[in-house]
């Protein structure tokens, strides 16, 4: 491979990484473990615009890779500071997303789903 080709690649790629940047919108993650160990599920907040949420909920078996999108919530506007979180059922059966202590959203995970 000559000079110009490498320049060329790297250059393409710092492109690509630049491109990523700007179209992916900053978030953050929250993780939580079911009280029985089995699930795992994972609230990603993210900004589109200013000061405006959207919600992900994601569902995993522990110990698996891969995530289940549950729920997508785009630009939660209902009220003013959201302030978002997951909790589960004390027997594991029931994930809920509340906003501002309310439950806005749950999923029921049944026994025999499991396994």
């Amino acid at each position: 491979m000559n000079r110009q080709t490498v320049q060329k690649v790297a250059m393409g790629l710092f492109m690509a990484f630049i491109a990523f940047r700007i179209l992916t919108p900053p978030s953050h993650n929250l993780l939580l473990d079911a009280p029985n160990g089995t699930q795992q599920a994972r609230l990603k907040t993210f900004y589109y615009t200013e000061d405006i949420p959207s919600y992900k909920v994601y569902t995993r078996p522990t110990g698996t890779l891969l995530w289940k999108n549950q729920l997508y919530y785009p630009a939660f506007t209902n009220t003013p500071n959201p302030k978002a979180q997951l909790q589960w059922s004390s027997d594991s059966q029931r994930l809920d997303l509340l906003i501002n202590q309310t439950s806005i959203w749950h999923h029921i995970i049944l026994p025999s789903a499991l396994h």
